[in-house]
Parts: C-alpha cells; sequence; structure tokens
C-alpha cells in the first residue's frame, strides 16, 4: 500500500497493479474501496498498469472532512497520479468516482489521455427524475444508520440490480461481504454521500478535451442512459453506449463485458 499526502492532512491510500506503458486510474463508487473493484481491475491490469485508491474516509485513507466535494476527491485523484509519479493516465470512474472523474478531466485536462464513466451523472438533481429512481436513493440513504455489516449488505442491494442478485446469489453475497469487511465509518459514507448530492459539474464540461467513453447500465434506476446521453451532450467528443442486463453498477455485474469494451476504447 502506497500512500499520497493532501495539503489538509488527508493520506490517500493507493496500490498500483500489472505493468505497462500505459497507465489507467481507477475512481471508485461510494460503496467501493480498491478491493471491490474485483476481476474488473484483474482483467485491465493484465494488460496495463493500473492504479486504485480509497476515497478519503474509506479503506486506508484518512477521514474525510464534512466539507468533502466531488472537486475535491478529484484533487485526490490528482495527487495520487502525482505521487505515482504519472504525468498522464487514462481515467475511468464509477457512479461517485466518475463524479470525481469528470472534474479531474476538466481541472487537469493535460494529465487525462481518455475519459470512461461508468453509471455517472452529470448533474445529481437528474437523479430524481422518476419514482423508480426516487425509491433507490431512499433505499441508500438508510444504509448509513445501519450496523456495519448490516450496512455492507444495504449498500450491495442498492447498487446491485434485483436481476443480477437473482441470478447470482453467490457472487452478489461476495460483494456484500466485501463492502461489509471495508473498512469505513456511517459518517464517512454519510459525508461522501452529501458530496454526490451537491455534484453538479455542468460547467466544467466544455474545459474537458479528452475523449469520452459513457457507459450506462439497461436496468440503472439512478443513471438513465438516455439521460446520461443527453448531458454528456455539451462533451467534445463522447460516445454513449448501454451495457445490456445490468443495473448501476456495470464493473461488477459485467466485469468481463464492460473490462472488454474499456480496453478496446483506450487502446
Amino acid at each position: 500500500m502506497r500512500f499520497a499526502q493532501r495539503p489538509d492532512g488527508v493520506r490517500i491510500a493507493y496500490e498500483i497493479t500489472g505493468a505497462g506503458a500505459q497507465t489507467i486510474l481507477l475512481v471508485s463508487p461510494l460503496a467501493g474501496t480498491i478491493a471491490l473493484w474485483g476481476e474488473f481491475r484483474e482483467r485491465l491490469a493484465a494488460h496495463a498498469r493500473v492504479i486504485a485508491f480509497d476515497h478519503r474516509g474509506l479503506g486506508d485513507s484518512s477521514v474525510a472532512p464534512l466539507t468533502t466535494t466531488t472537486r475535491a476527491l478529484a484533487a485526490d485523484a490528482r495527487a495520487v497520479l502525482d505521487d505515482a509519479r504519472i504525468d498522464r493516465a487514462d481515467v475511468v470512474g464509477s457512479s461517485l468516482g466518475g463524479m470525481a472523474a469528470t472534474w479531474l478531466a476538466a481541472d487537469a485536462a493535460p494529465r487525462v489521455r481518455r475519459l470512461v464513466l461508468l453509471s455517472t451523472l452529470v448533474h445529481s438533481v437528474e437523479v430524481a427524475g422518476s419514482l423508480r429512481s426516487a425509491a433507490r436513493v431512499a433505499k441508500l440513504a438508510t444504509c448509513a444508520v445501519r450496523g456495519d455489516r448490516a450496512m455492507g449488505r444495504c449498500l450491495s442491494d442498492g447498487i446491485l440490480s434485483d436481476r443480477f442478485q437473482a441470478d447470482h446469489p453467490d457472487e452478489a453475497a461476495r460483494i456484500a461481504r466485501t463492502i461489509a469487511d471495508a473498512p469505513r465509518s456511517r459518517r464517512s459514507v454519510l459525508v461522501l454521500a452529501a458530496a454526490a448530492a451537491r455534484h453538479d459539474a455542468r460547467s466544467a464540461l466544455r474545459r474537458i478535451s479528452a475523449p469520452t467513453l459513457a457507459l450506462a447500465g439497461a436496468l440503472d434506476p439512478l443513471v438513465r442512459a438516455d439521460r446520461m446521453s443527453r448531458d454528456l451532450s455539451a462533451l467534445a467528443d463522447v460516445t454513449c453506449e448501454v451495457v445490456p442486463d445490468c443495473g448501476h453498477s456495470i464493473a461488477l455485474e459485467a466485469p468481463a463485458h464492460v473490462a472488454d469494451r474499456v480496453r478496446a476504447f483506450l487502446a
């Protein structure tokens, strides 16, 4: 484990796996520590150097200040690249991580060669567009008031589609255990959730020059593919695609398919 030091005293824990001339930076979702990337990270690391880190407040990183924003998380990602002495990388962000990755590509455009956004909102208010999405948000909001292991199960239920949990109960249980076993606190989950709720990167899109691939699950109640495509149309170079039979966490539900698509885009 390595650590990048931030000016506010926060230490960001990160790992490097794989090798090669290409570097891919993974920016995790709300419930995600490094371990959650699982097979998706392994598949990418078979062909490139992959950097994954724990958001402040999660895993081995320091506690997240109450004022944490998605833009601050982007600065953490940049600090990880600095500490690893990586001048330029391909960046893959999922959900909350995609929000941070959007800011990174806008605020540090020369550092991002290509950008991949998985299940990512440009403006969090958009999530309230239907009763189904509002119900899922409400379900996730209750997770932080539960005990540690119950919170892990609650978070996994919120990010995995009902179909995936029914068709792959053993893998869904493994993901729930991975989330439950990761060091975190109710406070950290609430701080990061609040950062996501305040996210609005609409004004930053015009500053993103990196070619961008945006993927959304066909069954995702939080990020509808048509709305994602509409919101990201402000980007200079963007390709939006739907991953069939998947919910919000497409890198967990279809790691092989999504990794192959990401590799093809980054090639």
